[in-house]
């Protein structure tokens, strides 16, 4: 009997069995509960002995294909959505993914984007482990996230130029579309957080608080124009000097760090709040920031009615620790 006759047994007798579902109710089962055979059933024949590796990734590679069967599904136009369970024994984690434009490969354990010109978004839902990057902080604290990883090319076609190639190796990343990247320092892969891996978009934890990724987020006032923004974000002024935002901006958005752009450029755009100068990096000085009030009414490109010259904010006030300034 092969491995994966024995796959498609063991998915036949788990979803009629096990969960006692009829024809009419297999479509409502989640895609998730094929995978929990791979460790229970998939890595053994019918006596006991260990599959070889090629029959394994067979049986790994065809997963999504086996169940979404089962569930009466047709794959024609769906293959930029995926589900994934995924179990990391090592660091006592389940996660639950639904994905838009990526899978993920059991084989090598890492994600793979589909369309390398397009964003990828997975949905995370922990039921054990903890927020990626907090794991020596709170083991515990799991939660419910929405990631986002951008294209690998720009518009023209051209692969996307990383700045950080003295700390990570990109080449699996261009060559096969893993999303994530080899740290040069120890060899291994990182999916979070760096600029070809999975980017927060917004994540809620165990405690019920809330991170936005990103720059800010926008308040459109049920339809009162221009919109207001609350902004932390970074831009660099007339003298090249660079500084970080934080508070509310009106009628004016930032696409990445160094992308801005209004609602209409026909009117004044404002920021008020606290802006600290850049001492490094995206590293801010506040023991050096003031309390400010701008405008600007500039534009680069007259026949664009979005575009804002962001360098130019004209200072209404301003307060620092010593005083007015």
């Amino acid at each position: 009997m092969s491995g994966d006759y024995q796959l498609r047994r063991d998915v036949d007798h788990l979803l009629r069995d096990v969960y006692n579902l009829n024809d009419d109710s297999l479509r409502l089962v989640p895609f998730a509960v094929g995978s929990e055979l791979i460790d229970r059933v998939s890595r053994y024949d019918e006596e006991g002995n260990p599959l070889d590796k090629g029959t394994i990734d067979a049986i790994i590679n065809n997963l999504n294909e086996t169940v979404t069967s089962k569930l009466g599904l047709d794959r024609a136009g769906m293959d930029k959505f995926n589900f994934a369970l995924i179990s990391d024994s090592d660091n006592l984690q389940i996660d639950y993914w639904i994905l838009v434009n990526a899978f993920y490969d059991y084989t090598l354990k890492r994600f793979i984007k589909i369309d390398n010109t397009q964003t990828s978004f997975g949905i995370q839902l922990q039921a054990t482990g903890t927020y990626a990057g907090e794991e020596e902080i709170d083991p515990g604290n799991t939660g419910v996230n929405l990631w986002r990883n951008p294209a690998f090319y720009d518009s023209q076609g051209n692969f996307i130029v990383y700045t950080d190639t003295s700390t990570y190796d990109y080449t699996d990343v261009e060559n096969k579309n893993h999303i994530g990247a080899k740290k040069l320092s120890d060899g291994s892969w990182v999916q979070y957080a760096i600029a070809s891996g999975w980017n927060n978009a917004f994540m809620i934890d165990s405690y019920g608080g809330m991170t936005i990724g990103g720059a800010g987020f926008e308040v459109d006032g049920n339809g009162i124009f221009p919109f207001t923004r609350l902004t932390h974000s970074i831009y660099t002024d007339e003298e090249e000097h660079k500084w970080a935002l934080f508070g509310l901006l009106d009628n004016a958005y930032h696409g990445t760090l160094s992308n801005w752009g209004c609602d209409s450029n026909s009117t004044y755009s404002w920021f008020v709040g606290l802006r600290s100068p850049i001492s490094s990096g995206t590293l801010k000085d506040n023991s050096q920031a003031e309390f400010i009030v701008m405008y600007n009414d500039t534009t680069e490109d007259e026949n664009n009615p979005h575009d804002l010259d962001v360098s130019k904010w004209h200072i209404v006030f301003r307060i620092g620790t010593s005083g007015v300034i």
